[in-house]
């Protein structure tokens, strides 16, 4: 479940063809719930940073998107790769996400690998609980709300720089 990028999603067909999984994807977008029911169902959701243009500058950036908090959000492992951006390093877990390369070259090895560690879980249900808490629509409004009403700067709930299990914890319960 997730952004489709062709090279990954054709090496993903491969890969659940060959070791007879079921890969759900869609041409039509999913919203709300169906989008929930769908990605809380999945065991890994497919994330891939998109590179955008600065109009000004015409220089690419690669931004982190809403799909890798809605992964997460569902309680759903992400795979692909990481945002040039560095946005999901300062706010997210880097353990919830099943690192792989965008051109699929080393989906198989990688995901065999990933499939077989049974600490996964509890990575995700770490960020998955970080993400509600901190980076819901909920919490982005009342940020708003509160940075129009005082100023000064924004909560965005960083990540400390050392990224285990216990720094997750702690910085849950901060």
């Amino acid at each position: 479940m997730g952004r489709r990028h062709e090279p990954l999603h054709q090496a993903l067909l491969k890969y659940c063809e060959e070791r007879n999984l079921k890969y759900f994807y869609s041409d039509k977008f999913l919203f709300g719930e169906e989008l929930g029911q769908a990605a809380s169902s999945a065991q890994y959701f497919v994330v891939s940073p998109r590179e955008v243009i600065d109009a000004k500058t015409m220089t690419a950036f690669s931004p982190i998107s809403p799909r890798y908090f809605e992964g997460l959000a569902a309680g759903t492992r992400l795979i692909g790769s990481l945002p040039e951006s560095g946005e999901y390093n300062a706010l997210l877990p880097t353990d919830a996400l099943c690192e792989v390369s965008l051109d699929g070259s080393d989906l198989a090895e990688r995901l065999d690998r990933d499939r077989q560690n049974p600490d996964n879980q509890r990575a995700v249900d770490a960020a998955a609980a970080l993400v509600r808490e901190h980076h819901s629509w909920r919490r982005r409004g009342q940020q708003i709300y509160s940075y129009l009403q005082r100023g000064g700067p924004l909560d965005l709930h960083l990540m400390p720089q050392a990224r285990n299990r216990a720094d997750i914890a702690a910085a849950l319960t901060s």
